[in-house]
C-alpha cells in the first residue's frame, strides 16, 4: 500500500491572511471585470483573450529589459499571461495605433473569432491596464517591487502605447 501524504490546514491563519494566489486572482479578475463592464456584450472568456492579446502586443514591442520592468507591475497571474509564448530574441519594433489593433486582431483570430468592435475593445483594455499601472505607480514602493524604476525606464513612445 502506498504511503499517504496528509496536508494540514490552519483555518485560523487563513481567515486573517489572503494568500498571494488569492490576491493575484482578485486583482486579475478586477481587471477583467472592468473591461467586461465597458464591453458588456462580450463574455469574460473573450475579455481575457482580448487582454492577453493586448498584453502580448505590448510585450512584443519591448526589449527583454523593458518587458521585465513592465511585467513587474502586473498582477502575478497576468504576469504569467504576459510571458506566455514569448520569444525574447524576436524582432521588437514600435507599432502605430492601426498596426497595434491589427496585431491584436491577428492574435485574437488565432484563438477564436471576433464578434465585437475590436478597436473599441483594444481602447478599453489599454485604458484599464493604464489605470491600474498608474495606481501601482502611486503605491508604496515596498508593495510592488521595481515599479517606479519600471515606469521611468520605459521609452516615452512606448509609455504612450502602453498607456503608462
Amino acid at each position: 500500500m502506498a504511503n499517504r501524504v496528509t496536508y494540514h490546514h490552519d483555518a485560523t491563519r487563513q481567515s486573517n491572511h489572503v494568500s498571494v494566489f488569492g490576491r493575484t486572482l482578485q486583482k486579475s479578475e478586477l481587471w477583467i471585470s472592468e473591461i467586461h463592464r465597458e464591453l458588456h456584450w462580450v463574455d469574460t472568456d473573450t475579455v481575457y483573450r482580448l487582454l492577453r492579446a493586448v498584453l502580448h502586443t505590448v510585450r512584443d514591442q519591448m526589449s527583454a529589459d523593458e518587458a521585465a520592468h513592465y511585467a513587474a507591475r502586473l498582477p502575478l497571474l497576468l504576469r504569467g499571461t504576459f510571458y506566455e509564448c514569448w520569444n525574447p530574441s524576436g524582432r521588437h519594433h514600435r507599432l502605430s495605433d492601426r498596426e497595434f489593433v491589427n496585431a491584436v486582431a491577428a492574435k485574437m483570430q488565432s484563438s477564436g473569432g471576433l464578434n465585437f468592435d475590436l478597436e473599441r475593445g483594444v481602447m478599453v483594455a489599454r485604458n484599464v491596464v493604464a489605470l491600474h499601472m498608474a495606481h501601482h505607480e502611486r503605491s508604496p514602493p515596498d508593495e510592488f517591487v521595481g515599479e517606479r524604476a519600471a515606469a521611468t525606464n520605459l521609452p516615452f513612445d512606448l509609455a504612450l502605447v502602453c498607456g503608462c
